[in-house]
């Protein structure tokens, strides 16, 4: 069996609750890019936007008001 071949894709995920909105960037290894999601947890609505390209990433978390480094 042939070993799976992983791509990097790039996630934005954004936060929002009652006391701000928080913008946090991430690396993620997989074979098959993520679909983009949202999840409503008690008062928080978390958004999730996955890229190919990292400055798209950088520049989509710019635009929503986050200039959070990578983690």
């Amino acid at each position: 069996m042939l070993p799976r071949i992983l791509h990097t894709y790039y996630c934005v995920t954004t936060t929002y609750s009652p006391t701000g909105k928080t913008v946090r960037l991430t690396t993620v290894q997989t074979g098959d890019k993520p679909n983009s999601s949202f999840c409503l947890d008690g008062k928080q609505n978390i958004y999730r936007d996955y890229f190919t390209q990292r400055l798209i990433a950088e520049q989509f978390a710019k635009a929503m008001g986050g200039d959070t480094a990578w983690t």
